[in-house]
């Protein structure tokens, strides 16, 4: 078993130090905690609850996860659960349990509906995605006046009542995304938008906004197009309608694909034009490595899906269980940059 004195002197901090971030106890600067957090995780840390566990027993809790499931459209989820499900087999000794709630990923989530879901699962507390909360705000009210405790996960609507939002700086990945566009190159930047949905998402929004702020920084850089999806198109719509946009701006060298679906969509701007370098976001497995070492993705944007799922389940139990409140009301996930070079690497 870690225990905080290796994570410690690992860390070169105090074992108080350790103590405090992991119990989310007193005020720790951010480098030192995810400093602590990164060697606890990599140490393969788990919490000793059991000094505190008897009391948790006796209250049978149930924290659900909602998110999206669509094969074709969804794929980061994936990670999002594996991560929230490694987490949850920790529970069961403590008489608690995590209630995984899939909506249809493929169609807008609908307020009545994903109430109905919740009731019937009898839930103690829930972790909502960003995108389903978007669309159930009147429920989201219900839960604040009853006192339910909620999360968001990788998308923050900054929800009044919400305990705390998992997630990246989505503006700051558009910012990274506009300085890998930028970098090495000496002509003019002429760049695509394309994303796999239908422009108003929370994340996608502000990555785009990220990263035309920071074009600023770049006078030599435009955006030729931008292509969305729509409520009348379906996928393979949406992807002639991107093949038309990029064969018609042939001075376009840069591909920014903002929210990549399965990443079929990459695949299809490469085999149109492969002179284009797409940039894109969440490297989600090794299909997705395999299509960055081959050169048909530049680079991708992480950040870190299976930590969103783990931590939402995380503070709500300890919520629950101990009163704790989380130390921040944004748990940041990090953000890392994934190329060729370094695309066979755990992230």
């Amino acid at each position: 078993m870690v225990t905080s004195a290796e994570i410690a002197l690992r860390a070169g901090v105090s074992r108080g130090t350790v103590d405090r971030v992991l119990h989310n106890r007193g005020k720790v600067s951010p480098e030192k905690e995810a400093l602590v957090r990164q060697i606890a995780s990599e140490l393969g840390y788990v919490p000793n609850l059991a000094g505190r566990g008897l009391a948790v027993r006796k209250k049978s809790l149930r924290i659900g996860m909602l998110y999206p499931k669509d094969d074709r459209m969804t794929p980061f989820f994936k990670k999002v659960v594996a991560g929230a499900q490694e987490y949850a087999e920790s529970l069961s000794a403590y008489n608690a349990a995590a209630v995984f709630l899939p909506r249809n990923g493929a169609v807008p989530a609908k307020e009545e509906e994903i109430r109905s879901i919740i009731e019937e699962a009898g839930l103690d507390a829930i972790a909502f995605d960003g995108e389903t909360a978007m669309n159930c705000r009147q429920l989201l009210k219900e839960l604040k006046e009853k006192g339910v405790p909620f999360v968001l996960y990788n998308s923050d609507l900054q929800i009044d009542g919400q305990l705390a939002y998992i997630g990246c700086d989505y503006e700051k990945a558009g910012r990274i995304a506009c300085g890998l566009a930028a970098m090495g190159r000496k002509d003019k930047i002429c760049v695509g938008i394309a994303s796999h949905d239908f422009g108003n998402v929370v994340s996608s929004s502000a990555r785009i906004r990220g990263f035309e702020d920071e074009m600023r920084r770049f006078p030599d850089m435009s955006v030729s197009f931008r292509q969305f999806m729509s409520a009348d198109l379906n996928q393979d719509e949406f992807f002639e309608h991107v093949r038309s946009r990029v064969q018609e701006h042939p001075e376009v060298n840069v591909m920014y694909v903002v929210n990549p679906g399965d990443y079929s969509i990459c695949r299809l701007i490469h085999d149109i034009r492969r002179d284009i370098a797409i940039i894109t976001n969440d490297l989600i497995d090794e299909h997705q490595r395999q299509m960055i070492q081959s050169g048909e993705i530049a680079a991708t944007i992480c950040q870190q899906p299976e930590v969103q799922g783990a931590k939402s389940l995380e503070i709500l139990f300890r919520h629950l269980a101990f009163g704790e409140k989380p130390q921040s009301d944004w748990f940041r996930t990090r953000l890392s940059i994934i190329i060729a070079q370094n695309a066979d690497e755990e992230i």
